[in-house]
């Protein structure tokens, strides 16, 4: 069996993805989500790179679960659906009246450490985790639909998601 490649995903500005396998054509591309009306996108706004789907290894056939990438592979720039969230993810942690303004400030600014893998993460994660005591089920359930596809893996552990 010889190396295998990467295929050319297509993923709408919100992170749906249209298909894995555009190289391939199984699915044809399309200039809008059939789910949310926005533009697709097939490269990283940043550098130009494509982004990648399904990885390809003649010869191995089998069942892929495909989940848009956060971030570039190539330059490590955030997807548009990874920064929406997190744009998104920090305007709800402004509008937790619940808790002090300080609070609400450093969970904002916690938002980047949960979704990247840092050193900092696990302190993201229980920092969360006790900002959220504080909070109403209906806000720690958005913040759940908001960050649950884009947050590390550290994080969801730290979290408890």
């Amino acid at each position: 069996m010889g190396e295998g490649s990467w295929d050319v995903a297509q993923v709408c500005q919100n992170g749906h993805a249209i298909t894995y396998v555009l190289r391939q054509g199984e699915v044809p591309s399309q200039s809008h989500c059939e789910e949310c009306g926005e533009t697709t996108v097939t490269a990283c706004g940043k550098c130009g790179a494509p982004i990648r789907g399904y990885y390809n290894v003649p010869g191995v056939i089998g069942g892929f679960d495909y989940s848009p990438p956060k971030f570039c592979h190539n330059c490590g720039a955030a997807h548009p659906w990874t920064e929406r969230r997190i744009e998104v993810a920090k305007e709800l942690a402004a509008e937790m009246y619940s808790i002090a303004v300080e609070d609400r400030k450093l969970l904002a600014d916690s938002i980047d450490d949960l979704v990247r893998d840092t050193p900092r993460t696990p302190v993201a994660g229980v920092r969360f985790k006790r900002l959220m005591s504080g909070a109403g089920r209906a806000t720690v359930e958005a913040f759940r639909d908001i960050l649950v596809d884009i947050v590390s893996e550290t994080a969801r552990k730290s979290m408890g998601i």
